[in-house]
């Protein structure tokens, strides 16, 4: 009798009970996941609608406990509420929960993830990681820069006084706060400074400012083909047109003061104590450097890593 047949069914039913045993362990210790996911998109129609997201999310917890998963499209994601849940995701396992989606704002507008923190976890993750840590957010070198902010504030406030004496119509505050953070960025980054004025020569420093104020809503918003693979081409909201559209924008400013820079390296003009995030970065990846770094240009990292860093 021939019992090589019986030999691979007995082996084949033993395996099949062995993966069944593990996926039933590994389910049993799930997050419970709320019920009314529609395929394809998840739970994503519950999270639409007039109520705040917040809103949502904890009327979710008040039911499902402090930790549970939700799915949006064709992603898992984890929702935690308490000081407990949150201490064990970002402290004690840290390196599980650090890794994140490509998204199209990083796609279009974070040169292809070549300076984003919030990247996949990977070597060049990593590596941007030890360049960020250990040269451009040293306590040295933000210590260096202590002067640049309070100068900065200092010709903000004057201004604001040489405004209130030439003119008697009141000083919106709220904007006179967004153009002192946009300097200190720009003085951070570039250290450039711009003059947000109403005349032609600073024409400029308000294309920059709307370019600015863009990215900042492009950055924070949810486009469906960051959840849903595949449908991009369809551009349902129209976000992607204008993430690439703003993304050239960014690029031309970050472009220029990038070559700024590199031409006043070469002129030897970059005094120690006074180098910002690009000089940093160009010390760290040389603009005329051949090659690739972990499949990314120099410039587009340095570019990036100075745009999105600080942003």
């Amino acid at each position: 009798m021939d019992f090589v047949p019986l030999l691979q069914a007995a082996g084949i039913l033993v395996a099949l009970l062995v993966l069944s045993k593990i996926w039933m362990s590994k389910t049993g210790t799930q997050a419970p996941e709320p019920k009314g996911a529609w395929p394809i998109i998840g739970h994503l129609h519950l999270l639409a609608g007039q109520t705040p997201l917040f809103r949502t999310l904890a009327a979710m917890a008040d039911r499902h406990g402090p930790i549970f998963t939700i799915r949006l499209g064709f992603r898992r994601a984890i929702v935690v509420s308490s000081k407990e849940t949150i201490t064990e995701c970002f402290t004690v396992n840290d390196r599980a929960f650090m890794s994140r989606p490509q998204t199209a704002a990083l796609k279009y507008m974070g040169y292809n993830g070549a300076g984003s923190a919030l990247g996949p976890s990977d070597d060049y993750w990593r590596e941007l990681r030890k360049v960020t840590t250990q040269h451009l957010l040293t306590n040295r070198h933000l210590e260096s820069l202590k002067h640049v902010r309070a100068l900065e504030v200092d010709l903000s406030i004057k201004e604001l006084h040489l405004l209130s004496i030439k003119n008697e119509c009141k000083v919106k505050v709220s904007e006179w706060f967004r153009q002192v953070t946009l300097n200190l960025m720009l003085r951070v980054i570039a250290g450039k400074r711009y003059n947000f004025g109403d005349n032609e020569r600073d024409k400029g420093a308000r294309q920059f400012a709307r370019t600015m104020d863009e990215f900042m809503y492009l950055a924070g918003v949810s486009e469906c083909s960051d959840v849903i693979p595949g449908i991009e081409w369809l551009d349902l909201q129209g976000n992607v047109k204008a993430m690439k559209r703003n993304g050239k924008e960014m690029d031309y400013f970050m472009s220029m003061w990038l070559e700024e820079h590199v031409q006043s390296r070469k002129e030897g003009k970059v005094k120690k104590d006074e180098r910002d995030f690009m000089d940093v970065l160009l010390s760290c990846f040389p603009e005329d450097g051949d090659g690739l770094v972990f499949g990314h240009k120099s410039q587009d990292i340095i570019k990036g890593t100075a745009l999105v860093g600080p942003s």
